[in-house]
């Protein structure tokens, strides 16, 4: 502005010197002040933007540098004795511990330690209180992550967190990472065309790799998953060596829900049959069976009590299937259909199962055949077929098992062309021989559903 003074103050005395006339002198004047205006208010405009922008990116980096960085163990003191039930499973996990806190006596014989555990089921069997227990058994740092908190709008960004998350793990190892839900970045790749996920899972997959070598024993960090739907996983995440061990945890059998409701009430004063609740919360989660404890001493408190009785689990019974906790509580009636539903898988697949679990644990051949189809078109249908032959009715109890059954039938056509029946005529034809085996061998599949309402496993 200094400038423009001095240059306007000239030009006025250069024309006053002219001699021209006072309207064009200020016509003139008039022209240069707009011009120096228009200047300075491009200059004011242009050092607010700039200022602006630099506001902004920096308090941008804060922001990522605050959500990225900030990794910090998660403290837990719950063990494996917190948890009721699952001893064949906790074993088996107590071992897996056993590889962080002693490796010497594993790589002396040059065993591979695993990298990664992958824990399956439904939702409230108790997978994150596991995983929390062996972090805890193991006396090492617990990282916690959902799969969903990798997730970002930006391409690249949930790789970083991937990586950064690994990287503070390592600085702390032994150490256990736990991702709750890894399907929501585990997905096959290429579904639904994500960059940003297949680049989060491909770090994933690159970490996994990348540390607990024979040589490198400072670098033991050992990655558990947990998910529902293990089928949508990509294959390059549950090969050996990233999750060597895949552990499926059941909903809990009979035995398993004593003990759920005897630890859920220890050190209480109790006035009820535990045992018949245990029959009558068949077919729920561990957390279902401690919501509906949870909801008992609830009632309790409410009617100023200090003992847990009958009357208060009834009344907790009534919000689980009236209210809005809603869950299913099966009759006599409904656990029979159940019974005789896996009762007639086992018997056709010969392998174990427990009352509530969906679906059918079919070993792939390595060559596809018409043969091995059929059969496992047969598995898939073997439930509702012996439920009809033997109740002498009709019912859908797994919708899964019916629609993978008319996929493979469809597959048989379409895919691999090894016939040209329709779907519906192959299906027709495995249901027709399933009637055939289950009606020459009722009574023992009878008998096998009675073990099930017993026991709730064969």
């Amino acid at each position: 502005m200094v400038y423009s003074s001095i240059v306007l103050g000239l030009l006025i005395i250069y024309l006053a010197l002219r001699d021209l006339s006072i309207t064009a002198i200020f016509v003139g004047l008039f022209c240069l002040l707009v011009v120096v205006v228009g200047l300075y208010i491009y200059r004011q405009n242009h050092k607010t933007t700039k200022k602006y922008m630099t506001s902004l990116i920096n308090q941008t980096a804060d922001t990522v540098r605050e959500k990225t960085t900030d990794i910090k163990p998660l403290k837990t003191d719950i063990s494996f004795d917190d948890i009721a039930g699952i001893d064949d499973i906790k074993e088996e996990l107590l071992g897996v511990v056993d590889f962080l806190n002693q490796p010497q006596k594993y790589l002396k014989h040059n065993i591979s330690l695993p990298k990664g555990v992958l824990l399956v089921g439904p939702p409230g069997v108790g997978k994150t209180m596991i995983a929390k227990a062996m972090a805890s058994t193991a006396s090492c740092p617990f990282y916690y992550h959902s799969g969903a908190s990798f997730v970002q709008i930006y391409v690249g960004m949930g790789a970083k967190k991937v990586r950064e998350l690994y990287e503070t793990a390592r600085a702390n190892a032994p150490a256990i990472v736990f991702i709750d839900e890894i399907d929501a970045i585990g997905k096959n790749r290429g579904v639904g065309n994500n960059d940003e996920r297949d680049a989060t899972l491909n770090e994933l997959l690159t970490q996994m790799d990348g540390f607990l070598t024979v040589n490198n024993l400072e670098n033991s960090v050992m990655t558990i998953g947990a998910t529902n739907k293990v089928e949508i996983l990509d294959d390059a995440l549950l090969r050996p060596g990233r999750f060597d061990r895949q552990i499926y945890i059941g909903l809990p059998n009979i035995t398993d829900r004593q003990k759920i409701i005897t630890q859920a009430v220890k050190d209480m004063k109790v006035s009820f049959d535990k045992d018949m609740l245990a029959t009558h919360t068949s077919g729920f989660s561990s957390a279902g069976v401690v919501a509906m404890i949870n909801e008992a001493k609830i009632d309790m408190i409410k009617n100023d009590k200090n003992i847990l009785t009958q009357d208060n689990i009834e009344e907790a019974t009534k919000k689980i299937r009236y209210g809005k906790k809603q869950k299913t509580i099966l009759d006599t009636k409904q656990k029979r259909i159940i019974a005789t539903y896996q009762a007639s898988k086992s018997f056709v697949t010969k392998k174990s199962v427990k009352l509530y679990d969906e679906g059918v644990l079919y070993e792939p051949e390595p060559y596809v055949s018409l043969g091995g189809l059929l059969a496992n078109i047969e598995a898939q249908l073997s439930g509702c077929v012996g439920v009809e032959v033997i109740l002498g009715e009709e019912f859908v109890v797994f919708q899964s098992e019916i629609d993978q059954a008319y996929k493979i039938a469809k597959d048989i056509k379409d895919r691999y062309k090894l016939s040209s029946l329709k779907p519906k005529e192959t299906i027709d034809i495995c249901k027709a021989n399933l009637t055939k085996i289950i009606e020459q061998n009722k009574a023992e599949v009878i008998s096998i559903a009675d073990k099930l309402l017993q026991t709730e496993e064969v």
